[in-house]
């Protein structure tokens, strides 16, 4: 057999291993020879896809639903046509073939920019409690400070602590059905507002470091951050 041995390798750049947009891939490809050996052309092609597929029961009837999308293809054409007559000779032994591609860049984090919610309390009192959120703006990178100014009035008869909720929501999507799953990432609170006042807060909150990217250009799968303003009595 001529190819004694045949490999692909690439440089892991995180401790899980993993890879998101925007990211360089750097790798080789390993061949391994037995003899003088005539290659026609050596091509890395690679391709990102999204899949989806989960399971559901209604009743006695069980049934699959599942989709799926590409992402991207690359090509890198490692050895085309060196030589006239389309072939590129290789010797005996072992040859290490350097490749390099860049994931493309579409994705980015989301959080709101304003948002205002009226809400009337009737609990041992009545009154209203207005909230109006207000963020810098749309676009937050893992690691980035994003700071949250709230405008509250309580003319309610109680103390109310405004409370903030960073969550993750996942949507998948496949042969017209959708299935949801969300994910509390973190909550912090801030100190209560007293009854018939108003107060501006300004709240930061550190994005961790190792979230994932949203995901919104994606027909079968929507990956997106939400920031949820609201109270405790």
């Amino acid at each position: 057999m001529t190819i004694k041995h045949f490999s692909i390798e690439y440089d892991a750049i995180n401790s899980k291993n993993t890879f998101t947009n925007g990211d360089t891939i750097n790798g080789r490809i390993i061949v391994e020879v037995s003899k003088q050996t005539r290659i026609q052309s050596l091509v890395l092609i690679a391709t990102g896809k999204a899949r989806v597929c989960w399971q559901e029961q209604y009743g006695d009837n069980h049934h699959v639903y599942w989709a799926d999308e590409k992402y991207y293809s690359v090509q890198h054409h490692i050895l085309r046509e060196a030589r006239q007559d389309g072939t590129e000779v290789i010797a005996k032994g072992r040859h290490i073939f350097p490749f390099s591609f860049k994931i493309p860049d579409r994705c980015l984090f989301f959080d709101p920019q304003y948002g205002c919610k009226d809400k009337a309390i009737k609990l041992f009192g009545s009154g209203t409690i207005s909230m109006d959120v207000y963020t810098k703006k749309m676009g937050y990178e893992q690691g980035e400070a994003l700071q949250i100014i709230l405008k509250i009035s309580n003319h309610s008869t109680r103390s109310v602590k405004p409370k903030f909720i960073l969550y993750e929501k996942r949507s998948f999507f496949a042969q017209g059905h959708r299935k949801l799953w969300t994910n509390e990432i973190l909550k912090q609170k801030t100190e209560a507002v007293a009854p018939s006042t108003s107060e501006t807060v300004t709240k930061v909150i550190t994005i961790p470091r190792d979230l994932p990217p949203s995901i919104l250009n994606c027909a079968i799968i929507k990956m997106e951050y939400r920031l949820k303003v609201n109270y405790t009595m």
